[in-house]
């Protein structure tokens, strides 16, 4: 199988290919640039999912699947949360998973809102991410896609239940 990740990131691939192992699934993947057509900092769940979709059309080029990665942060109940979105693509039909996600210290959620900063930079350690960074290396941002990216492929190889 034939799979493009509508991304160069070596982290964001890398837990593609985390979840084709993790399921057993042989799969040849490479990555290639496209845009999300999003704000670099998505700021509510439907515009993550827009720009994973996005991604994972784009990336949708002589392959058998396409993928893509999209993260950001959400609101709800007065607080903002970060998570992650993986979105299969087939040429006709998305396959979807999302992420754990976890609340943002409040003063970052200001600089993010208001002066339109990405959580990143708020943060050492950009292969960690900032999951990494708050749970000291115990969920990295691999981690956290690889499992987004576990349930998109759970409901990819289960279609028949559609």
């Amino acid at each position: 199988m034939k799979v493009i990740v509508g991304s160069l990131n070596p982290i964001k691939i890398n837990a593609i290919k985390d979840a084709f192992c993790a399921h057993k699934t042989d799969a040849e993947i490479s990555g290639t640039h496209v845009s999300s057509h999003v704000s670099a900092q998505p700021i509510s769940l439907d515009e993550i999912i827009r720009g994973a979709r996005n991604r994972a059309q784009q990336a949708f080029n002589q392959c058998d699947l396409s993928v893509g990665v999209e993260s950001g942060i959400f609101y709800v109940h007065d607080k903002h949360y970060d998570t992650c979105h993986v979105a299969l693509f087939d040429g006709k039909t998305f396959y979807e998973g999302g992420s754990p996600y976890f609340e943002i210290p409040q003063r970052i959620v200001h600089s993010i809102m208001y002066e339109r900063l990405e959580l990143g930079n708020f943060f050492d350690g950009k292969e960690q991410g900032a999951i990494g960074v708050l749970t000291q290396g115990l969920i990295t941002r691999q981690h956290q896609l690889t499992q987004a990216a576990i349930l998109a492929l759970a409901r990819y190889r289960n279609k028949d239940y559609s």
